[in-house]
């Protein structure tokens, strides 16, 4: 067994009590010493940060790079403008759905893009098989996270202006501690947030300087989850088996089940006549809502609002709704 790679801030997990589980070769934290469900409140309170360093960072810069990569997006008339960045789902030739990656235009035919550590693979293998160049960032720069309704207020905290972070659809460079960094606006988990990319040399003195102005805690990929399943967001574990996007647009949908007990990946929602409806790709318990929730496949006619679904969760039967 190959070993587990490690991000430039393992240590500065186990130091804060991280849970590290092994995930598409890295190792990272799945918890910290507060919990999944304390770290995802506070995401939703004040702010979360976020480890993502193992994603991948390419890009792609060529004459004619912006016709080449936009055979690959699945929505390939959206506007995209120097200084924005949009989450972008990725096809391969045959209209199947490869990744769902964060692409900055930093100017004409130069892209900038983000890719989940999961989806690294797939993205070059497309990359490879379309002929598109890129280059390879992912051993010079690394990343962090931040989301929560005070998110901005880290930055000013750190002496960056506010008027100076990216709006909605926007990337832009800025300084942070004297340092240079790649910053885009994102809200996969309902809060605003920002995707920062820098110098991988730097990663413990960035991560330091958020955490020292005392509001966000560092979240794992347990509150990722919980975070991104509230907020009805599909991510690579969707992309699994092999679907269309036209298909993961209209019929994966999220359903909200009662009480804590999760249905797991590949577990067969039914109706109360005990026909499958569909197949759950990802689900787990989302505190601010109180309940689990879960993405599911649907392979017909999606069921009504009314139509009482159930599944397995770990032995025991649970009921939900769309949701």
């Amino acid at each position: 067994m190959a070993e587990l790679k490690n991000t430039p801030l393992r240590e500065f997990h186990l130091e804060m009590g991280a849970k590290m589980v092994p995930r598409s070769g890295w190792n990272l934290p799945l918890n910290f010493s507060e919990g999944a469900a304390d770290e995802h409140e506070c995401c939703r309170s004040k702010a979360a940060l976020f480890d993502f360093c193992a994603d991948g960072r390419f890009r792609v810069a060529f004459k004619g790079a912006a016709e080449a990569l936009g055979k690959l997006f699945f929505d390939r008339n959206a506007e995209r403008l120097p200084g924005s960045c949009r989450r972008e789902l990725f096809v391969d030739s045959q209209g199947i759905a490869a990744a769902f990656c964060r692409v900055s235009v930093m100017g004409e035919d130069d892209f900038f893009i983000t890719v989940p550590f999961q989806s690294v693979p797939r993205v070059q293998k497309l990359f490879e098989e379309s002929e598109i160049e890129y280059g390879d960032l992912s051993e010079y720069l690394c990343g962090i996270g931040i989301s929560g309704p005070e998110s901005a207020e880290v930055f000013a905290l750190c002496g960056v202006n506010k008027d100076e972070l990216p709006r909605p659809g926007e990337t832009k460079v800025i300084e942070i501690d004297q340092l240079r960094a790649i910053v885009s606006f994102t809200d996969d988990f309902g809060e605003e947030g920002f995707e920062i990319s820098f110098n991988a040399e730097c990663a413990d003195q960035i991560w330091d300087l958020f955490l020292e102005t005392d509001i966000p805690w560092p979240a794992g990929l347990a509150a990722q989850e919980s975070l991104r399943l509230e907020h009805s967001l599909p991510g690579a574990p969707e992309l699994l088996a092999p679907k269309t996007a036209s298909e993961i647009s209209t019929s994966l949908k999220r359903v909200l089940f009662q009480g804590r007990r999760a249905p797991y990946a590949g577990v067969k929602v039914c109706n109360a006549a005990g026909d499958v409806l569909g197949v759950v790709t990802s689900g787990t318990y989302c505190p601010t809502l109180e309940q689990s929730a879960a993405l599911v496949f649907f392979s017909g006619a999606l069921p009504g609002a009314e139509t009482e679904l159930f599944c397995d969760a770990s032995g025991v039967t649970v009921t939900g709704f769309m949701g």
